[in-house]
């Protein structure tokens, strides 16, 4: 009897006949808890099973309320009845991406708490089914804790990894504080990751703790599960301890967590501050007095910009307050939305790791002025940059003069020190000065010379290396207009609207609900799957 009334069911919601459904809802003899399908589904598992547009889905269930206004403890012991497998209809609606329905469903009581036969409760589906605008209301709004277990010990991170979700595992990265949680087979999201061969995500995890040389149960580590599995270069190279010098590298930095860039920051301070010292008690009394004077005009240009460089506001992407964090993924493509910063990121801007900050046009984060480089002082940063590189280059040049004794004068004032042996280190000051400002010419030239680049081509460091960036981006230019329209999520509804239609290709035939049910999953889950994937047998 069960079957037949829950066919009529179905056949109403098909044909979007709500009189008629709630007309065989109003003639049941028995309780509507004890009316399910063969897999213990009620009436909301199949509505939330249903691949009508959600609107419709959403029109339905109100009439559902409405009928049962007076008995509402009865909507709430459907909500939170199990099938056979252990999901409630919340459950099923999280993993078809009903973000409407899944919000109605809490108003109505909807326990979140409830897990399946697998221990997998909200977090764990939304993030398999990608669905971050859930995450978000789950985490935020509800305040679920971010890495509940399932039977296996694995954390909703865990899954994000082992399916490659990469925007899911951004979000999760980004709250969680452990990334080296272990499962019951002694894996981290680091080795599903690697197993998966998502670069994207590896990187990311890397960033923020995670560490290459646990070993899982088995004694193999992430390199090792990325090698048997055919990762990239990249993702081993990635994956290989750094070099005890890398850290240091300016082209290139590790992937690894960031440390604060004060030391480097007082470093360049100090040097400076003693490179000017030698330069103004030793050398400029030596020289003529229009040396001398070029000396100081350097000495008091740089101080000036550096303390513009350092100190500006580089173009760090103000919070909208208008907008919460849950709205920006209701309306924006994954990769738009910054997880760390709670902001809207079109593809000009980038997070800095350092700053904890999103900047727009962002160039790269400079540890020796403290900040980063972006959208509003990179010009003059690379102003700061020459005047640098010209002040290196003279003082080495007029230094060595000095030392070899091919170049003195009265100088604009006499020494401050008369007497030996002070007077005679004006000789070892030209040589430190020289050697010096040689080496630090070449150590900032290969700069310079990428930003001089970038201003002739008007375009950034991250642009031209990020390691994401995409040719189609890098030969067009796209107007704001058609960003923002890129950024914005793609209207799932048209698509299942489409797969309706599509019904009529597969009827006759006894996979075709489940079929077009496993693509419209699939869709949700942005998962690309062709129609050859869930045809009938006979029409492949």
């Amino acid at each position: 009897m069960s079957v037949e009334i829950f066919e009529e069911l179905s056949t109403s919601l098909i044909n979007l006949d709500e009189r008629r459904y709630i007309s065989v809802l109003s003639g049941l003899s028995i309780s509507i808890t004890e009316l399910q399908t063969p897999e213990a589904n009620n009436i909301l598992h199949e509505l939330s099973l249903n691949i009508a547009k959600e609107e419709h889905l959403l029109s339905f269930f109100t009439q559902i309320c409405s009928l049962y206004e007076s008995t509402t403890h009865l909507l709430r012991i459907l909500l939170d009845q199990k099938n056979n497998d252990g999901k409630t209809p919340l459950h099923l609606a999280i993993m078809t991406g009903r973000k409407k329905l899944v919000k109605r469903y809490l108003e109505i009581g909807a326990n979140l708490y409830i897990t399946d036969n697998q221990q997998q409760g909200v977090l764990h589906m939304a993030t398999t089914a990608g669905q971050l605008s859930l995450l978000t209301l789950f985490h935020k709004i509800h305040n679920l804790e971010i890495n509940p277990k399932d039977i296996n010990g694995r954390t909703p991170l865990h899954l994000a990894s082992l399916e490659s979700q990469e925007y899911s595992s951004t979000l999760l990265i980004a709250w969680s504080e452990n990334m080296n949680e272990t499962d019951n087979e002694g894996l981290t999201p680091l080795h599903l990751a690697s197993a998966g061969k998502s670069y994207r995500i590896v990187r990311h995890l890397l960033m923020r703790g995670a560490k290459r040389g646990l070993k899982n149960l088995a004694g193999a580590t992430a390199l090792d599960l990325a090698r048997k599995n055919g990762g990239s270069e990249q993702l081993c190279e990635a994956l290989q301890e750094p070099f005890c010098l890398s850290s240091i590298n300016p082209i290139k930095a590790p992937l690894q967590p960031v440390k604060n860039t004060c030391f480097s920051f007082f470093i360049y301070i100090l040097t400076s501050v003693l490179r000017y010292v030698l330069i103004l008690l030793f050398l400029v009394p030596n020289v003529d007095n229009y040396i001398g004077l070029v000396f100081i005009a350097f000495c008091v240009l740089n101080f000036i910009l550096f303390q513009i460089v350092s100190n500006i506001d580089p173009g760090y992407e103000k919070l909208n307050l208008n907008m919460r964090f849950m709205d920006l993924y209701e309306k924006y493509n994954g990769d738009f939305v910054c997880a760390y910063c709670e902001v809207r990121r079109p593809s000009h801007i980038k997070h800095c790791q350092h700053c904890n900050k999103c900047v727009r046009k962002f160039d790269h984060h400079c540890p020796w002025i403290n900040n980063c480089v972006g959208q509003n002082n990179h010009r003059i940063f690379f102003v700061f940059l020459l005047t640098t590189e010209l002040d290196f280059l003279y003082s080495c040049v007029i230094s060595s003069m000095i030392y070899s004794m091919t170049l003195q004068g009265p100088g604009l004032y006499p020494l401050l020190y008369t007497k030996e042996p002070m007077q005679s280190f004006w000789l070892a000051a030209s040589l430190i000065t020289s050697i010096f400002s040689g080496f630090a010419f070449l150590l900032v030239f290969p700069l310079l010379y990428v930003q001089l680049i970038n201003i002739a081509k008007n375009t950034t460091t991250n642009e031209r290396f990020a390691y994401h960036k995409k040719k189609s981006l890098k030969n067009s230019k796209h107007s704001l207009d058609s960003e923002t329209n890129s950024m914005l999520l793609v209207d799932e509804e048209n698509e299942i609207t489409h797969l309706n239609e599509r019904l009529s290709d597969f009827s006759g035939s006894d996979v075709s609900i489940q079929a077009v049910q496993t693509r419209c999953l699939c869709l949700r889950r942005s998962v690309k799957v062709s129609w050859d994937d869930v045809a009938p047998p006979e029409t492949k």
